[in-house]
């Protein structure tokens, strides 16, 4: 059976990016060692799918229509540097989202729903809106690390209007993943 690495996200305006790039310039600084996410990279994970039969990406396309149906265009709001999963192990750096987190939890909500019968497993854990920037390779943290997020608590990262829901193909190569967009469901 062909498959293909997949995920569904919501995509982010270039200001945003330039914005969370800046903050991982100003993170390097404490010399973790970390892979940061490339700025063309960097989005919100709703559902990671990995190996996708070929087979399934039509109903796919058609459960993602049929969910931004549902759902009118909505602000997001990017704030704060956070760790997961906390201060003293930390391995992602993550951005925050305020306004329209609800909205963005409520739709990954439906995905996992509508997806669980056509053979995709339904995720346990509480899904959090965060935007991962970077990874944590190794190496204990450093109080320079802990500091520069402190003080990043309340950056405002921008705001956008979240118009629609991707799904991706995701290759992984040696110098990082290529997204590729398989479709993009347009929200009313």
């Amino acid at each position: 059976m062909d498959t293909i690495r997949t995920f569904i996200a919501v995509t982010l305006s270039l200001e945003i990016k330039d914005s969370l790039n800046d903050a991982q310039r100003r993170i390097s600084i404490s010399d973790i060692n970390a892979k940061w996410v490339h700025p063309e990279n960097i989005h919100v994970t709703l559902k990671f799918l990995g190996d996708t039969p070929v087979d399934k990406i039509d109903d796919i396309k058609g459960i993602l229509a049929a969910i931004t149906q549902k759902h009118s265009t909505f602000p997001v709001t990017l704030k704060n540097i956070g760790l997961f999963p906390n201060e003293r192990k930390p391995r992602v750096i993550w951005a925050g989202i305020t306004e329209g987190a609800h909205i963005i939890a409520q739709i990954a909500a439906e995905i996992e729903n509508e997806l669980k019968p056509i053979g995709f497993e339904k995720k346990d854990r509480l899904f959090v809106p965060h935007i991962t920037i970077g990874r944590i390779k190794s190496g204990p943290s450093t109080r320079k690390l802990l500091d520069i997020v402190d003080d990043m608590q309340d950056n405002d990262f921008g705001q956008m209007q979240v118009k629609s829901i991707t799904f991706i193909k995701s290759t992984l190569t040696k110098d990082g993943p290529l997204y590729d967009i398989i479709h993009e469901a347009q929200l009313t």
